[in-house]
């Protein structure tokens, strides 16, 4: 899921006559251009918003996917801004928080195991390493293995102290509302992108 967007009839026009002394692949190399610059534009604004207003994140993770990139297929140029877009990964909950939904356990388990404590970076992620089962297998170094004690998984320390340390809340499911991050987002700049564009293709114009 990604912020797309396109030039609409009456600004497409007025581009196809600034640009209709230039050869084929001059105005796709225009249209290219400028729509990259719309395009980080955006991707700037998203990221202000993953950061800030919308969702507030912690985790630097989500808002380090998110990119841009302008694609020329035939005579049609567009622009994808959002997690993975430039080839990245993409962050797997990138698109519940634009949708909302319920997150449950795949693959035959019966709950989700939510990191705390030690098992959690300071940003709110699951930190490296640290899964419930390689807790129990004593994958996890300091740790022998886990305890599981009312919906609450503790890890064993080593060394023979026989200390219990919160890692992971047991539950059900996750029920997350809909940010509307991406589309908030465009709505916001959608206004401002065929100036942006044809700014661009004016200044690479000149540039020639």
């Amino acid at each position: 899921m990604a912020i797309e967007f396109y030039i609409d009839a009456k600004d497409r026009k007025r581009i196809e006559r600034m640009l209709s002394t230039q050869t084929a692949s001059r105005v796709g190399e225009v249209m290219f251009r400028a729509f990259q610059q719309a395009g980080a534009m955006v991707e700037g604004k998203l990221k202000e918003n993953v950061s800030g207003p919308i969702l507030n994140v912690r985790s630097s993770r989500l808002i380090n996917s998110i990119g841009s990139i302008a694609r020329v297929t035939g005579d049609q140029v567009t622009a994808e801004i959002g997690s993975g877009a430039r080839g990245g990964e993409r962050v797997p909950y990138a698109g519940i928080h634009e949708t909302g939904g319920t997150i449950r356990p795949t693959g035959g388990r019966k709950n989700l195991t939510i990191p705390i404590g030690e098992a959690k970076t300071k940003g709110g992620d699951l930190r490296g390493g640290f899964t419930a089962r390689k807790l129990f297998d004593g994958e996890i170094p300091g740790y022998d293995t886990g305890v599981i004690i009312k919906n609450i998984i503790y890890g064993k320390q080593s060394g023979g102290k026989n200390k219990l340390s919160p890692l992971f809340v047991l539950v059900k499911s996750v029920t997350m509302p809909a940010r509307r991050y991406l589309s908030r987002t465009l709505e916001e700049t959608q206004g401002e992108i065929p100036g942006m564009v044809l700014r661009a293709v004016s200044k690479e114009l000149g540039a020639s």
